[in-house]
C-alpha cells in the first residue's frame, strides 16, 4: 500500500511557487520602500542657507547681494563682534585680483533682545536678511568668492558654527 496514491498537480504546484516568489518580491519591494523613506527622514534640511548675486552700479562697479534664508523658528546672530561668547555673523570676501570693496558691509538693523544664556542684548535676524556690499572691478577681475560664517539657533538649541563659501556671479553684463 502505498501513501501517496494520488497523482500530484502540476498545475497547482506552480501556481504556489510562483504566488510565493511574487509575495517575496512584494516583501523586498516594501522593506526597500521603508528604507529609502526612513533615509530620507533622517535628512535634515539645513535652517539657514544663502545665495549670492550681484547687480551693476556703474560702468566698473558692482553691488554684491548676499542673502540668508532662515527657517521658521530659527536665527542667526548679528554681525556685531562681541568679547563674550556668541559667535557672530561675518561675511569675508576671499583676496583676488582686480577688484577693491568700497564702503563697509551693509544690511538692515538687526533685531535686538535680551538673551538669558549670556545675561546680554544680543543682536540676531531671523527670516529672510540682504547684506550688500558695493564693489568696484578692474577689467581684469578675477572671479569674487565670498566666505560667510555663522551660528543657526532657536529657542531649544545651538548648532555648530558653520562656514559656507560662494562664488559671486557677476557675468558679463556687470563689466
Amino acid at each position: 500500500m502505498t501513501f501517496f496514491s494520488r497523482p500530484h498537480n502540476p498545475g497547482a504546484i506552480f501556481s504556489f511557487i510562483t504566488s510565493t516568489f511574487f509575495m517575496f518580491k512584494k516583501a523586498i519591494f516594501l522593506a526597500l520602500l521603508l528604507c529609502a523613506v526612513k533615509a530620507d527622514a533622517g535628512r535634515i534640511n539645513p535652517p539657514v542657507w544663502f545665495e549670492v548675486g550681484s547687480r551693476k552700479i556703474e560702468r566698473n562697479e558692482i553691488q554684491v547681494m548676499i542673502t540668508a534664508h532662515i527657517a521658521s523658528g530659527w536665527r542667526i546672530y548679528s554681525t556685531e563682534k562681541y568679547s563674550f561668547g556668541p559667535i557672530p555673523t561675518t561675511i569675508q570676501f576671499l583676496p583676488a585680483t582686480g577688484y577693491q570693496l568700497i564702503g563697509p558691509l551693509k544690511s538692515v538693523k538687526p533685531i535686538i533682545e535680551y538673551e538669558d544664556s549670556y545675561q546680554k542684548n544680543l543682536g540676531y535676524f531671523t527670516g529672510t536678511v540682504t547684506f550688500t556690499q558695493r564693489i568696484r572691478r578692474s577689467s581684469n577681475a578675477g572671479p569674487i568668492k565670498v566666505k560667510i560664517g555663522y551660528m543657526a539657533l532657536n529657542d531649544h538649541i545651538c548648532l555648530s558654527p558653520e562656514n559656507v563659501t560662494l562664488s559671486v556671479p557677476t557675468g558679463s553684463e556687470n563689466r
